[in-house]
């Protein structure tokens, strides 16, 4: 065990020396102190061994990870890579011609010089779909902007836009990949839409057919692991073949089964017949962590029954995360990787040990009911052990809380697990051998009743709880604490455990949290102002001191400025201002409405709205003049006016035109004003004078003047544009014409945050500033220690 660990250890220690390296070195000497102290001098050999696990761990990681480049290097890079499927194909409207985008596995890639280079998965979009089982060479180009610089967003995986690809052979075990893109064939063709995506998740780890309302649905209760294929799905799998197998074996003649017998109990026959089952479901599971690592468990599991012994659990989760970071030592840095350990930690800690029980007649009523309840209880810890493990993670990965995940994960997962997976797979077995599926009718109904009771549990108000984002040290001295009770708990008898054991490393883990949390609750005054990076765009979400939140445009998408919102915890949007049409402000408004709560939109009065955005919210039209007032800030409109009327670009000098005051300074929202619209508001003059300037029209040669700049006087200047745009924002004229003036840009800084408070200077940060960057000296592992306690 110790060994694992320690090999694992230096893993870690790898990853961390790449943003903090003296830290990094201060650890590695720190356990060096500690196998000194404990094995030197009693056992020299042991001392050796574990000193070389934790250097091994270290030089494998530095030799043996990929190292790839930064998604956001990569774009506008020409490549030529090797690859092979590993998702099925989902049409992509371009608007131009329909694309085809799959997921693919790197083995090579070259750029236009012909250097390699680091990559491992990404989207690969092809004009037609491509082989499941085949191995492909793909030449192409990664289209700029698609990257997003902002709080709270997940790294994307890359996008390789395809130019030309030919097939040069067929992958390693093509019959499984053709076996699981037929079953996901027949499924999608034969099962309801919401079933067939959610059927393809478990048996095959397809989830690109799962709508956004069913995984938001398995978010709210806490069973999002569902739909990755886990030790749950190998785990319940394995009984209930298991149950079966010790079934059948038991109804053979009494003549071969004394035969079996005599050499092997019904146990180890059956856990014989359950390898190639096991063996067959994670061949035909997509390849992944969490998988992975189960199998690696199941197989030490059924080894242990067959040779009639049965490893620590410790030991055996040890062994695979080993195994695992010997294929892919980056393993480490992955989220479900991540989820799934410590959750089966968890599990392990609370299980290992026996719970005091008495032992009442299984044959009489009462014994039956006190089994039950036994059982009903042993479960219910073990899902509070894995939500409660699991959910700091969660909550800072995901930005929610699931509060009735205990209980979802003790009705419904049994369901799937122990009927609709067993179902489907046997099923899926037939098929493959005869070219027939059973049960489609009766797997249809189960799933669909299924994920109407997950979608009904997810409805109330209770049963999820936005959480804000928190400090990254929230998360190391949590799970600090966590594996110190864990490891108390394998090694130490349940009864030995006392208060002098359990508290110190309790307190590490939630006083912290507590703490944090009582500090966030009383919060502060100030207005908060984030521009996001939307691209080719704009979008604005302001934190009024009251508390009220305002977005200012939406982007295309809507996507950025909801991943902003959760990462916040924030689910209502008090408006949302849209200041005028076009789609790379308006284009994100109704998701926005579908997935937040919006009580008002207000726009110029000459916007044209689709479908049902401006139902069961309040609709206000903005005019020049019109004023909102509020603790610590007050609002104005300053355009459009009910009388003016465009001489050049009408819908972009329509732009709803807003200046902010806060306790400090004062920020002038002017959407796509620009020609005759600037024109017009020349004349207001001190009502113009702010100290940030939005700068209209992404930066465009037409959105500044030298007249509107002397009535504005900035000394700050935001220009949001896309990376290596089209239109070539921002223009030079413009950036000439701010001279003097502190430009920020959502094109090369990211998100761009200003926080206004009372007698004191803006604060003004950026996510170029905010995120860790890699540290080569101790001036630049300084700033990222301080960013382990900051958020955004």
């Amino acid at each position: 065990m110790l060994f694992f660990s320690l090999f694992l250890s230096g893993t870690a220690s790898f990853f961390i020396s790449r943003y903090f390296p003296y830290s990094s070195a201060c650890l590695g000497l720190v356990v060096l102190a500690c196998l000194t102290a404990k094995f030197l001098k009693k056992t020299p050999a042991l001392f050796v061994l574990l000193t070389l696990a934790f250097c091994a761990g270290f030089f494998y990681a530095e030799n043996f990870s990929s190292h790839s480049v930064p998604p956001i290097e990569l774009e506008g890079k020409e490549m030529t890579i090797k690859c092979s499927p590993v998702s099925e194909t989902i049409a992509a409207d371009t608007g131009e011609v329909i694309l085809y985008s799959q997921t693919v596995r790197v083995y090579e890639a070259f750029d236009k010089q012909g250097a390699p280079v680091n990559l491992k998965d990404l989207r690969l979009l092809t004009e037609r779909p491509l082989d499941y089982s085949a191995i492909y060479v793909a030449a192409g180009t990664f289209p700029r902007g698609r990257i997003r610089q902002n709080p709270g967003r997940m790294e994307a995986i890359p996008i390789l836009k395809t130019g030309d690809i030919s097939k040069t052979g067929d992958i390693s075990f093509s019959f499984f990949a053709k076996a699981r893109h037929s079953l996901n064939d027949f499924i999608a063709h034969n099962f309801s839409p919401d079933a067939s995506g959610f059927l393809m998740s478990i048996l095959t780890g397809e989830r690109g057919y799962i709508r956004n309302e069913i995984k938001n649905a398995f978010n709210i209760t806490g069973l999002a692991h569902v739909l990755s294929i886990s030790g749950a799905h190998f785990g319940l799998l394995l009984f209930a073949v298991f149950l079966i197998s010790k079934s059948l074996i038991s109804l053979l003649p009494y003549g071969t089964l004394a035969r079996l017998t005599l050499h092997f109990t019904l146990s180890q026959i059956s856990a014989l017949l359950c390898v190639p089952v096991i063996a067959f479901y994670f061949m035909l599971a997509a390849d992944s962590f969490p998988a992975t690592r189960s199998f690696i468990m199941i197989s030490l599991f059924l080894g242990g029954l067959l040779i009639n012994r049965q490893g620590v659990w410790l030991n055996s989760i040890l062994f695979a995360g080993f195994l695992i970071v010997l294929m892919s030592p980056e393993a480490l840095q992955d989220i479900s990787f991540q989820l799934s350990f410590i959750a089966v930690l968890c599990i392990g800690a609370v299980v290992a040990k026996d719970y005091p029980e008495e032992n009442p007649d299984k044959h009489s009523e009462d014994g039956r009911l006190l089994k039950g309840l036994a059982v009903l209880r042993s479960s219910l810890i073990i899902s509070l052990a894995a939500t409660i493990g699991t959910a700091p993670l969660v909550a800072y990965y995901f930005h929610y809380l699931s509060l009735i995940s205990p209980i979802t994960n003790l009705f419904i997962t049994p369901v799937i697990g122990f009927l609709i997976l067993p179902l489907t797979f046997i099923s899926s077995l037939v098929y493959l051998l005869t070219g027939y599926f059973p049960f489609i009718s009766l797997i249809d109904a189960a799933t669909l009743k299924t994920l109407a009771a997950i979608k009904i549990s997810a409805s109330p108000d209770f049963a999820g709880m936005p959480v804000a984002a928190f400090p990254p040290v929230l998360l190391f001295l949590f799970y600090s604490g966590l594996l110190s009770l864990c490891a108390l708990s394998a090694l130490k008898n349940r009864k030995d455990l006392t208060k002098k054991h359990i508290l110190p490393a309790a307190s590490v883990a939630v006083v912290p949290f507590l703490l944090y949390s009582a500090a966030a609750m009383s919060g502060d005054n100030a207005m908060k102002i984030t521009w996001l990076d939307v691209g080719q765009g704009d979008a604005a979400v302001v934190e009024l001191p009251d508390k009220k939140i305002i977005v200012i445009d939406s982007g295309r998408s809507g996507y950025e400025v909801g991943e902003f919102l959760r990462y916040r915890g924030k689910t209502r949007i008090d408006a949302m201002i849209i200041s005028h049409g076009q789609s790379d402000h308006a284009g994100g408004t109704s998701y926005l409405k579908n997935n937040f709560k919006v009580s008002e939109i207000w726009d110029n009065g000459r916007n044209i709205y689709s479908g049902e955005i401006l139902e069961a919210v309040q609709h206000r039209t903005i005019k020049r003049g019109d004023t909102v007032e509020g603790t610590g800030y007050s609002m104005l409109a300053l355009h459009p006016h009910d009388s003016f009327v465009s001489s050049g670009n009408g819908v972009n000098d329509d732009s709803l035109v807003l200046r902010i005051q806060g306790e400090s300074s004062s920020f002038l929202f002017t959407g796509d004003i620009e020609g005759s619209g600037i024109d017009d508001m020349i004349h207001l003059g001190k009502h113009l004078k702010s100290g940030l300037l939005k700068v209209p029209h992404h930066g465009s040669r037409t959105s500044v003047s030298y007249e509107m700049l002397k009535a504005i006087s900035p000394q700050i200047a935001v220009i949001s544009a896309g990376r290596g745009n089209y239109y070539g924002h921002p223009h030079a004229e413009t950036l000439a014409a701010l001279s003097g003036i502190r430009v920020l840009r959502t094109d090369m800084d990211g998100a761009i945050g200003i926080v206004d408070q009372k007698e004191r200077p803006l604060n003004i940060k950026t996510f170029g500033e905010f995120k860790l960057v890699p540290a080569g000296d101790f001036p630049e592992e300084k700033k990222n220690l301080k960013k382990l306690f900051a958020v955004w």
